[in-house]
């Protein structure tokens, strides 16, 4: 085993002391920007779906390799980053009370980390400890502890690097986490659906986004389904099938339709709900997650994409794109139960007592002073993440304020409940997602939410303000709130939170 390596200056200034116990590795080196590997873990195809990993006997041990890879798509090799050559990553599948034990490799050539989106477990040491920096070359060893009253549902991990956040995952680098509920929901097949989107060159390199992609966040021509673009999907004939989708864009809202299909909404954002929702539609938000009981029938299943538009919008709006296809066979499915037994939904926080009441204030510049402070810079064409140019550091801010990895922005009690209300001064929606500690909604506007929903990320509407109430149980230590446009979070609309 390689000797244990002392952390940088940056890593340790970012860590500040809670790093102190993680277990870095130094591995071989790797030196990026001109080897990708060709894809050997494609879910490129018809029914392509990631590769499964699932735990045993209450421990759920996965190899992660975030690595450089020649990745085909549409037809086309990109110069893609994936976790163990797949796009997306492996699924992860455990249950509660389970330990995830990750052996992370980063051959990307350079630096980044990992982050657990969903998990409610400590944000510490090598636990979900988005504050530490995995350099080219290094092994790192991440350490989950489920708890046993885990809620189950659909989280995700994706890389949380200040200032490359953006450009990591739209390179490729996410893949979804299960924390199942067994037996509570018979279905006759369960799938997992990881939507992102991507844009490259004739010659396979990832698009660099310019300053007005910075500006609104990044979002790629080509949406991709479990890495593929337009894929059609073979069902039986009037199955029910369990979808758990994942919104792994970068910046991207997804106003999703399901033409041909019943679909219950069983929780969002690894929150089950009290009762399945009917909807015939879903909005989610970056980084948001539905899970859902689609009941099939006879004839093709279309899902479509409609944009959001807010004032700010610069394009026509997305009507009805298709973004996948599920074609029933000549099989037919059998019957099966669908819900058995009552997901477990966390307690309403409605007349819970509040500790504190805080305002959380999202701003970032308008269209027209924003193009004005590049074009004094200097910086109209475009980004160089390498060398940093171009980059509006101090434009986007929370409460005045931009990101600063050695300030504790917002300190809180342990067991406390907080009420926060987050307003949205700008022209278009924020979607503000708080680490570890799920927020249930209570109001949009001042009009009260009749059934209060959890969740992890939160839209909140252009020119609006949105309010949510948080247990801050369990889990001391510090770690991030934060705009899941990631261009937005790495250009400084994120905050460090502490729980003492």
């Amino acid at each position: 085993m390689a000797k244990r390596k002392e952390f940088s200056r940056r890593s340790a200034l970012i860590g500040g002391g809670v790093a102190v116990g993680a277990i870095a590795l130094a591995g071989g080196g790797f030196y990026a920007g001109t080897l990708f590997n060709e894809n050997q873990g494609s879910v490129n195809g018809k029914t392509g779906e990631p590769e499964v990993i699932r735990s045993k006997n209450g421990q759920l041990v996965v190899d992660i390799v975030a690595t450089r890879t020649l990745t085909e798509i549409a037809g086309q090799k990109v110069e893609t980053f994936t976790y163990n050559g797949s796009l997306p990553g492996p699924t992860w599948v455990a249950k509660p009370g389970d330990k995830i034990s990750v052996n992370f490799t980063n051959n990307l050539g350079e630096s980044t980390n990992l982050h657990a989106h969903g998990l409610h477990i400590s944000p510490e040491g090598n636990s979900d400890n988005v504050m530490l920096e995995i350099k080219a070359g290094e092994k790192f060893a991440y350490e989950y502890q489920l708890g046993a009253d885990h809620p189950t549902g659909t989280s995700w991990y994706h890389p949380h690097l200040h200032g490359q956040a953006a450009n990591q995952l739209f390179a490729g680098l996410y893949g979804a986490i299960i924390v199942e509920d067994d037996g509570a929901v018979e279905a006759n097949r369960e799938r997992v659906l990881v939507i992102s989107d991507i844009d490259f060159d004739d010659n396979g390199r990832i698009l660099q986004p310019g300053m007005m992609a910075l500006m609104m966040g990044r979002e790629g021509e080509r949406i991709l389904v479990n890495g593929q673009e337009t894929p059609e999907f073979e069902t039986e004939i009037g199955a029910l099938e369990r979808w758990r989708i994942v919104n792994a864009c970068s910046s991207r809202y997804l106003h999703l339709h399901f033409a041909g299909a019943q679909i219950q909404v069983l929780g969002l954002d690894a929150q089950p709900h009290p009762k399945p929702v009917d909807t015939d539609e879903l909005i989610l938000a970056p980084g948001n997650r539905a899970d859902v009981l689609a009941q099939l029938g006879t004839k093709p299943v279309e899902i479509t994409f409609d944009s959001i538009v807010h004032p700010d919008t610069m394009t026509a709006p997305t009507v009805g794109r298709k973004i996948a296809t599920f074609k029933p066979t000549g099989a037919t499915a059998a019957m099966v139960a669908g819900l058995i037994a009552p997901l477990t939904a966390l307690p309403s926080l409605t007349e819970a007592k509040l500790a504190a009441k805080r305002k959380f204030t999202l701003a970032m510049p308008d269209m027209m002073s924003g193009m004005g402070a590049m074009h004094g810079s200097g910086n109209m064409g475009g980004m160089n993440h390498s060398s940093g140019d171009m980059n509006m550091d101090g434009m986007f801010t929370i409460n005045g304020e931009a990101f600063n990895h050695l300030k504790v922005n917002t300190k809180v009690a342990l067991g406390s409940v907080e009420e926060w209300t987050i307003v949205n001064t700008s022209n278009m929606n924020h979607p503000f997602h708080l680490h570890v500690w799920p927020m249930q909604v209570v109001s949009v506007n001042g009009e009260p939410v009749k059934n209060p929903v959890w969740q992890d990320v939160v839209d909140v509407r252009y020119q609006s303000e949105t309010v949510v109430r948080i247990n801050f149980e369990k889990f001391k230590g510090k770690t991030m709130y934060h705009c899941h446009i990631l261009d937005h979070e790495d250009q400084g609309m994120m905050g460090i939170i502490e729980a003492v």
